[in-house]
């Protein structure tokens, strides 16, 4: 049912614009996770754009978030990471704040180069971060390809047998 409303929608060029990809992709992941608010999503949709594009985007953030989540619960590795982030970011607001107090220049100055060496530290980490989500992204890559190699052997051995039995089949009279 959903599926047909989604078409439908997508079709419909005379009331409203084609669904965008990654809107079709958000209204599927929320199909999978409560197929009636799907279904008054695109109600929605067609009766209240303004709301709609407000809720799908805070179901987008939402999804985002809890995919995220389960990386870190899967990989350790990511979770120490993300923690270490989130510890440089901590140290950031009490320098900002001793920098707005600090009555002195030289004091100021002092903050002044903590403060940069946190934000190299704090980018260095999400970048090192950043690193680690697209290598864990290039293996899942990888395993498919092993899988669409293994795959593609199977079928040039399929086609010679395919190929082997319509050959006898002719050779029969």
């Amino acid at each position: 049912m959903f599926r047909a409303m989604l078409l439908l929608a997508s079709l419909s060029v005379a009331t409203e614009p084609d669904i965008h990809p990654a809107e079709a992709a958000v209204l599927e992941a929320l199909e999978a996770k409560d197929p009636e608010m799907a279904e008054k999503m695109l109600a929605l949709r067609a009766t209240d754009p303004g709301i709609y594009q407000k809720k799908l985007r805070h179901f987008a953030d939402t999804h985002r978030r809890d995919v995220h989540e389960a990386h870190l619960r899967r990989d350790p590795e990511l979770r120490k990471a993300e923690a270490a982030l989130h510890r440089v970011e901590a140290q950031l607001k009490p320098l900002f704040m001793a920098h707005q107090a600090a009555e002195s220049e030289q004091a100021r100055t002092e903050i002044e180069s903590e403060l940069q060496a946190l934000a190299h530290t704090l980018f260095a980490r999400k970048a090192a971060l950043k690193r680690m989500h697209l290598d864990q992204q290039q293996a899942h890559l990888d395993a498919i390809r092993a899988d669409f190699d293994a795959w593609e052997a199977d079928l040039e051995l399929e086609a010679e047998t395919w190929l082997d039995i319509k050959l006898q089949a002719l050779e029969k009279p």
